[in-house]
């Protein structure tokens, strides 16, 4: 577990260099008030271990998260998450499916191979998650508590008051920040105390739980057999006492997940323009940007889970074309272009049949994180027309 700074700045470079690249309606802006907004920006890279090469493959922003009670007519259309970790590797499965449909029609892809085992990811490529500030959750508790964090977002509660849990019942799931002091806890979005209540759990959580199974979600994964991982995080502005808890929070000896590997975490020195900070109004747009290859670059813009200019309030239905490329309804009907076998199935049936393996696992690591049990987001099906 080591760290170089050079790697951590060539990278930033790289990513912050393509951030300005960005439209930009899915950029900060200053309101009306004069106030100037922040976000967070990530991106998910290949390097090429032979020639020192770095491609970005996906670049993303946002920092909003969906009410579980706009999720119930949402049918795979709005997204639960829009953190910009979490779309980054949304985008980047997206970008798989894309691959694989592109080499079964011949066209050749530097990123994976075809085998008779299925599709394998390119070994020469190592992956690099970048992030322009510590992931929410756990892994940013320690910078809260050095900022003597007192905004009141990060309140400390007694041990029986409820205000602090998403429901009594589950003590080892705490919602946003409060009681940032205490730590081995999961935690949900968002961060504020007063918004209303999401079940996405916090970027830390599920950064770790895809450190020990896989970036691929349920349709790569079926399609690429073979588990693939995250091989370098860089995170700019962060010290050395952070670096060593990011590689202790990884790889916590944890049952049957107690293996180490192998992770790098870098930094860099860089100051980046649109940060999100306590000062800062966050920024209700999110930005998705997917290099499929230089003359095939697609691009959106995100609002409340769903394409910008889309969205209706949540007592009409949705709009029509409403839901994003990284939405669990266009993933789905992508992974179905290749899979006409499964179409009379809906997503969820897909997964109970032919990902069960794979959600056991999930569900032994989710409880080695949360012994009192597990919070889900409100079931999110869809089904092809």
């Amino acid at each position: 577990m080591s760290f170089r700074d050079d790697y951590g700045t060539k990278i930033t470079e790289l990513v912050l260099s393509e951030y300005e690249k960005l439209s930009a309606k899915g950029r900060p802006v200053t309101r009306s008030n004069g106030a100037k907004e922040g976000t967070i920006v990530a991106a998910v890279i290949a390097s090429d271990t032979r020639t020192d090469k770095h491609s970005i493959l996906t670049i993303t922003t946002g920092v909003k998260s969906t009410p579980n009670d706009e999720l119930a007519r949402s049918k795979g259309k709005i997204l639960h998450d829009c953190h910009a970790e979490i779309l980054a590797l949304r985008g980047f499965n997206r970008l798989l499916l894309e691959h694989i449909k592109r080499s079964m029609e011949g066209i050749e892809s530097n990123l994976i191979h075809n085998t008779p085992n299925g599709f394998e990811w390119n070994n020469e490529l190592e992956l690099t998650l970048f992030i322009s500030k510590l992931p929410c959750g756990e892994l940013s508790m320690s910078l809260l508590e050095e900022m003597k964090c007192e905004d009141e977002n990060s309140l400390t509660f007694e041990e029986d008051d409820n205000q602090q849990y998403i429901t009594p019942e589950i003590k080892t799931i705490l919602r946003g920040r409060c009681n940032f002091n205490k730590r081995n806890y999961v935690r949900t979005k968002p961060g504020r105390i007063d918004s209303k209540a999401t079940y996405s759990k916090s970027c830390s959580d599920k950064l770790y739980i895809r450190h020990k199974t896989s970036v691929l979600n349920s349709l790569t994964s079926y399609m690429m057999p073979t588990p693939l991982y995250i091989s370098n995080y860089v995170i700019p502005n962060i010290n050395s006492h952070q670096i060593e808890e990011m590689n202790l929070y990884f790889n916590r000896p944890m049952d049957l997940h107690s293996s180490a590997r192998r992770l790098y975490i870098h930094t860099s020195h860089y100051k980046f323009g649109d940060d999100l900070s306590p000062e800062t109004p966050p920024s209700s747009m999110s930005a998705l940007k997917i290099l499929f290859n230089d003359n095939d670059i697609q691009e959106e813009q995100i609002l409340n889970g769903v394409k910008n200019g889309y969205y209706t309030k949540a007592s009409k239905p949705l709009r029509k074309n409403c839901e994003s490329k990284v939405s669990r309804y266009s993933l789905w009907s992508l992974f179905i272009t290749m899979h006409r076998e499964f179409k009379d199935l809906t997503y969820l049936e897909f997964k109970r049949r032919y990902c069960a393996e794979r959600a056991e696992l999930i569900r032994s690591i989710k409880s080695s994180l949360s012994s009192d049990g597990w919070l889900s987001t409100a079931e999110d099906d869809c089904q092809l027309p």
